[in-house]
Order: structure tokens, then C-alpha cells, then sequence
């Protein structure tokens, strides 16, 4: 009787799954808003510990934690994730931590699983990502953040007018009907669709050079997109998923031609700045030229999915200097207590302005102003 009753909740639930299939889908063809406030899924209620883990002394992995025994996400879409993750950074990590977690499992009671992309580690929380540290975050940067479909949010890191893809994370919440080979490919899409860290010359990128693709944020599409630059014609296309035919096409796109037509890269100018004389110097020692870092990331290949995600990473940890009298100190790793609670202690409300607020600032590049952030910045 109880089998009876089981098989006629799932029948009559079926077609409520269905329309949330479809309009979850939906708003991943639309595309959801890009806002000033992370995305919450209920389910973040109920973490109460946070784990990272680091490559090259640099947090790039990261788990969201329930209570020790509790099971409350999808065992069938964690280890989805985590095999999505593994393809994703198995030829280039090198910490063996990472590897392990990795290739054996993630604890049943996770509930968010964080990635850093090259250049970004990990913050405090699951949708907390900043450059690493040998990059110092400028006046009036800023983190923006969007939510891809129900299980998938991305961080971006906002510098001088460019929007960088700073870190995604994926919530193992319960699938519906073939989402998970939908998150799949909508994971790929965002990772094809950014632009490297600190920014570089985009045709010498790997997936310009072998795929003739390349991302950058589209303002007649509005969105983030992964531009076809390969037609002989000149023109340039945004590569978009077809569900009719289960396969990508190309959309011709005034704007991205444009720009491409523009397009010219010019390395930064060098620095200088003074550092002490020392004896018999001579006036010109006393300054020195800093080269400025390009980096060399390439976003996901759709052919060639294992190819290069997280570049190695030099020795650096997560710093927060913080001024005292006349000394400073550096910040241990962050390690929650059990009645930690993510929503309230990792991202205060203060912490940024609202979607309504932004309309509203005179200033059109908003400024970092939570505690944390501002003490990067200093």
C-alpha cells in the first residue's frame, strides 16, 4: 500500500516538475539579473562549518557544511559536481589535498562546493572569492554576482570598467528531469565566457588560438557571452545552445564585430617606484621598474574539456593587514565554530549597496565598502 501510494505522489508530481524544469530553463536561456547581493538557496540555513582547500598555498577549493550526519542535498548531483570539478583540475593541481577530496568523495553533509578561477582564491564563505594576494585590489573595485540556473551562482571581481569571473558555486540541491546534463554544460558556457585575470592579450589566450572562441561581456545581448571569432568573413558570432537540435549555433552580433574590428591590445605601461638609495648609488638606482602580470588563462574548451582551468599558483595565502599603533599583523585562516551561521557572519546586509541603490549613486563605479573588503583594499 505504501509502494502504491509512493508511485501516485511521484505521477502526480511529475508534471509540477516538469513546468519548474521549464521555467528554470527558461531563466537560463534569459538569463537571470546580474546583482549586487549574492543568491541564498534555503539550504545555506543550515551550514554551520566551512572547509578549504589549498593548491600551492592558495585556497581554491571550497565546502559548505551541514551538521556532521545530516544528508540533505543529492548524493547523485554532489558527486556529479565534484567529477565536473575533477575533469576541470585534474591535469593542473598539484596539491595532493586537492587531488584526494577530489578523486574519493565529498562528505554526504556538504552543501555548497566553491572553485577559485585563476588569480582568485578563496574568501570566507561559498560565494566569497578575491584576487590572490600578490594583486592589490584598487579603488573602486567591487564584487557583483549572478545567479546561472538553480544550482549554479558565479562571483565576479568588477576593476577599471572589466568584469572578471572570480569563482563559481554549485549547490548539490535536488535535480529535476535531465538538469544535471543542463548544469553541465551551462558550467562550461561560464567558464568559455570569461575574460583572464589581470586582463591580457585575448588572441594569445588558448582557446582563441585553437578554438577561435574568446568571452567578453556583450551589451546588446547583456549578458556575458563566448564569441565565435573563426568565419573568414570578418564577422563575429555568439555561440549559443540550440535546444531544438541539441547543439551550438552561431548568432551574428553587430557589437562583438565591432568591437573585434577595434580591437587592439596594448601591454600596460611599467611602473616605477622609489626604493631605499643605498651607499655609492647612484641617483638612477634609486628607482625601479615593476613588469606588470598578464595572466595566461584560457576559459574551457567545449571540445576539450579537461584543458587548463587553475594555473599554478605562487606560495601566497589569504592577508588582511590590519593597522595598529605602529605595527601590523597578518590573519590566520578563517575557521568557524559550530554556531556559525553563513548568511548573518559572511555577508553582513551593510556589506554592499542594493540593485535600487546603484541606479541611485552619482558615482557610476561603486566602491568597495564592507570592513572586509575595505581592509583588502588598504
Amino acid at each position: 500500500m505504501q509502494n502504491l501510494v509512493s508511485k501516485l505522489t511521484s505521477i502526480l508530481m511529475e508534471p509540477i516538475r516538469l513546468v519548474e524544469d521549464h521555467f528554470h530553463h527558461s531563466q537560463i536561456v534569459r538569463g537571470y539579473p546580474v546583482t549586487r547581493h549574492p543568491f541564498y538557496p534555503k539550504i545555506l540555513e543550515n551550514a554551520v562549518d566551512w572547509k578549504t582547500y589549498k593548491d600551492c598555498g592558495v585556497p581554491i577549493l571550497g565546502l559548505t557544511l551541514a551538521e556532521e550526519d545530516a544528508e540533505l542535498v543529492s548524493i547523485q548531483n554532489l558527486n556529479h559536481i565534484r567529477k565536473n570539478i575533477l575533469t576541470m583540475m585534474e591535469d593542473d593541481a598539484e596539491s595532493q589535498e586537492v587531488m584526494k577530496i577530489l578523486k574519493d568523495r565529498f562528505p554526504n553533509n556538504t552543501l555548497a562546493v566553491s572553485m577559485a578561477l585563476n588569480n582568485f582564491q578563496l574568501g570566507r564563505s561559498c560565494q566569497e572569492f578575491l584576487p590572490v594576494s600578490e594583486f592589490k585590489i584598487p579603488d573602486g573595485a567591487y564584487f557583483t554576482y549572478q545567479k546561472i540556473s538553480e544550482r549554479l551562482q558565479v562571483t565576479y571581481y568588477n576593476e577599471n570598467g572589466n568584469e572578471f569571473t572570480a569563482g563559481i558555486c554549485l549547490y548539490p540541491v535536488s535535480p529535476g528531469t535531465n538538469t544535471l546534463k543542463e548544469d553541465t554544460r551551462v558550467l562550461y558556457d561560464v567558464l568559455d565566457s570569461i575574460e583572464p585575470y589581470p586582463l591580457g592579450d585575448r588572441e594569445k589566450q588558448r582557446n582563441y588560438i585553437e578554438e577561435k572562441i574568446y568571452g567578453r561581456r556583450c551589451g546588446l545581448a547583456g549578458r556575458r557571452v563566448i564569441v565565435y571569432c573563426g568565419s573568414q568573413n570578418g564577422m563575429m558570432y555568439h555561440l549559443k545552445f540550440d535546444d531544438n537540435d541539441g547543439n551550438y549555433v552561431n548568432e551574428y552580433c553587430k557589437e562583438c564585430t565591432q568591437e573585434a574590428k577595434n580591437y587592439k591590445w596594448e601591454e600596460p605601461k611599467e611602473k616605477s617606484v622609489e626604493v631605499p638609495s643605498v651607499a655609492a648609488a647612484s641617483p638612477n638606482d634609486s628607482e625601479v621598474s615593476l613588469a606588470t602580470k598578464s595572466s595566461d588563462h584560457n576559459g574551457t574548451s567545449k571540445l576539450k574539456k579537461t584543458e587548463q582551468l587553475t594555473e599554478v599558483h605562487k606560495d601566497l595565502t589569504v592577508q588582511k593587514e590590519i593597522e595598529a599603533d605602529t605595527s601590523s599583523k597578518k590573519a590566520e585562516d578563517v575557521k568557524y565554530s559550530k554556531d556559525y551561521q553563513l548568511e548573518s557572519d559572511a555577508f553582513p546586509t551593510e556589506r554592499l549597496p542594493c540593485d535600487d541603490d546603484i541606479n541611485e549613486m552619482k558615482d557610476d563605479t561603486p566602491e568597495i565598502d564592507s570592513e572586509f573588503d575595505a581592509e583588502l583594499v588598504n
